[in-house]
């Protein structure tokens, strides 16, 4: 091979590998997650309540398993608003989470 190819796959391989930690780091977005455990004013657990999370990406909804406890993932970074509801019980919401 001429010295001119040489350079020239050379050049296209820096130039690649140069930009693929630019690409890759789009990818590894902060991310987390949110769970709790919902009890009633006897601290026993509260199965089958509907929880509410509303924030920067939009509204997602979960419902608390046998033991009470929810959790919501993957999240964006951001402050959070959480509504428990469930019949026979009063709503409860929490702002700024």
């Amino acid at each position: 091979m001429s010295r001119k190819l040489w350079f020239l796959i050379l050049a296209c391989v820096l130039c690649f590998g140069l930009a693929m930690p630019r690409a890759m780091a789009q990818d590894t977005t902060a991310r987390g997650s949110l769970s709790g455990l919902v009890v009633d004013s006897t601290d026993a657990s509260v199965p089958e309540a509907k929880v509410t999370l509303t924030g920067p990406t939009g509204t997602k909804t979960a419902m608390t398993n046998d033991q009470g406890n929810f959790t919501f993932a993957p999240l964006t970074p951001g402050s959070y608003s959480v509504r428990v509801e469930k019949a026979g019980f009063r709503s409860a919401e929490v702002k700024g989470v």
